[in-house]
């Protein structure tokens, strides 16, 4: 989860339109857990996006809290962007299930919210082409590894993974340490 502090105030209306993008172009947005697999709902869950008044620091946490613990694997969403206001600043909460997001992904999906709210702002028009599925993009990881470039590259990819022992000076037992990849 990610909290960001605004400088303006965000229109909710803007807010519901980029999360609704958000979730036609990311697939794994409109994920739900059935079983042990990974469906892809047609469209957004409901409950991805909250606005929330706060006056005070309690009430604030309590709240981040509760949306936390809200993420819903089964019925989703797996996900939920919540605009917190107050009389000082706006804040907004990007609160994300591991199972939806990495590190990666993190700076594709702010990104695109950005851009995305910007353009919307502006009354710019916003093309919403998919981006490659989570699906896709695995098979072609797996068919890549198995290409005749990876598979030349082997050997050396394998070699650095050979540890180098060293034997300490004067010790006569058969210990060894590793040179390499150690901290």
């Amino acid at each position: 989860s990610e909290i960001f502090i605004c400088k303006e105030n965000f229109d909710e209306n803007i807010l519901e339109k980029v999360i609704l993008a958000l979730s036609k172009k990311h697939e794994l947005l409109r994920a739900v857990c059935v079983g042990n697999s990974m469906q892809i709902l047609r469209s957004c869950p409901k409950g991805a996006f909250q606005s929330i008044l706060f006056e005070d620091k309690v009430t604030y946490e309590k709240n981040l809290l509760a949306i936390q613990s809200s993420l819903d694997l089964q019925n989703g969403p797996l996900w939920k962007i919540v605009l917190f206001k107050n009389k000082d600043s706006d804040r907004i909460l990007f609160c994300f299930h591991h199972l939806v997001i990495d590190g990666v992904s993190w700076r594709i999906l702010l990104d695109d919210f950005s851009d995305m709210y910007f353009k919307f702002k502006n009354d710019r028009d916003i093309e919403i082409l998919p981006a490659v599925g989570f699906h896709v993009w695995t098979e072609k990881i797996h068919q890549y590894s198995r290409s005749k470039k990876i598979l030349e590259e082997m050997p050396y990819w394998n070699q650095l993974n050979k540890p180098e022992y060293i034997q300490l000076p004067g010790h006569k037992s058969n210990f060894a340490f590793t040179t390499k990849n150690s901290k």
